[in-house]
């Protein structure tokens, strides 16, 4: 997949229980980290391997952690719930100028 220009290894469904504890593993060195002192919904380098990841964030009990598209209207990420983390889900955050279109 490619992100921002970066290409990033194919990236499985998280670990719900490390999401909730604000960790994730580098889907190329298996490294865990914690995530919640990098900027969510962009992409960071790996601080074990230097390799691009996208920081998840939760929204509600969704957590959003792979981005699927994006344009005009908002973007589009894949998601597992906090709730049902046998599922997955597409969330579509809309832009802030458009909130109350």
């Amino acid at each position: 997949m490619w992100l921002f220009g970066k290409k990033e290894k194919n990236v499985g469904k998280p670990n719900i229980d490390r999401l909730n504890d604000q960790c994730m593993e580098c889907s190329s060195c298996k490294e865990i980290f914690i995530f919640s002192e990098f900027t969510p919904l962009a992409i960071e380098n790996c601080p074990a391997c230097e390799a691009p990841l996208f920081v998840p964030y939760r929204v509600f009990d969704y957590w959003l952690y792979k981005p699927l598209g994006g344009g005009g209207m908002g973007s589009v990420y894949q998601a597992i719930s906090a709730l049902e983390a046998s599922k997955e889900f597409a969330v579509k955050i809309l832009p802030r100028n458009k909130k109350e279109d």
